[in-house]
């Protein structure tokens, strides 16, 4: 029989001295002269160690069933007030940061393989592209009253109003 302190055991076992300390005062380690521990009655109830008993179970029946295996992944309190609901745990944080630097680092890769333009060259484009557009649908009115003489003045006068109104609308539109 090897007596070692309380330290030294739950060094061996891994956990820290004030579990063991618990054991002590449950009864399922014995505790000797001096507050010293037999370690093969420590490494004898291992699994006390891990597995907090709720007092209805007798030593036996700790000692025969099952290792519990630790879930990191849920907190062990759980609190719902305003404060703590909307904080972030440290790795949500780290996955929400990793995730926006992977996004970033494909929006500059595809910038510079060329898939992507930026707004400013974006609106280059449009202003290319609608600027003869805009002077076509600008004669559109005058040259369907010299092709068609018969057509009311009323239907191009409407055809006017709303080329203008197309206009007005693309060059006012927010480009953010």
């Amino acid at each position: 029989m090897q007596l070692i302190t309380q330290t030294e055991a739950a060094n061996i076992v891994g956990v820290k001295q004030p579990i063991i300390a618990r054991y002590i005062k449950k009864g399922f380690i014995k505790r000797y002269d001096g507050g010293k521990v037999n370690i093969e009655e420590v490494k004898a109830h291992r699994e006390a160690v891990f597995r907090e008993p709720t007092g209805k179970e007798d030593i036996q029946s700790i000692n025969t069933a099952p290792l519990k295996k630790y879930d990191n992944t849920t907190s062990k309190t759980k609190s719902t007030t305003p404060e703590t609901k909307n904080k972030m745990t440290y790795a949500a944080a780290k996955t929400h940061k990793e995730t926006f630097n992977a996004k970033l680092a494909e929006i500059t890769y595809k910038e510079r393989m060329g898939e992507l333009i930026t707004l400013d060259q974006a609106k280059g484009v449009v202003e290319v592209m609608f600027t003869p557009l805009s002077r076509k649908l600008d004669d559109l009115h005058i040259d369907l009253k010299s092709r068609y003489p018969n057509i009311e003045m009323e239907a191009i006068e409407w055809l006017g109003e709303y080329i203008n109104d197309i206009k007005k609308t693309v060059s006012e539109h927010r480009w953010e």
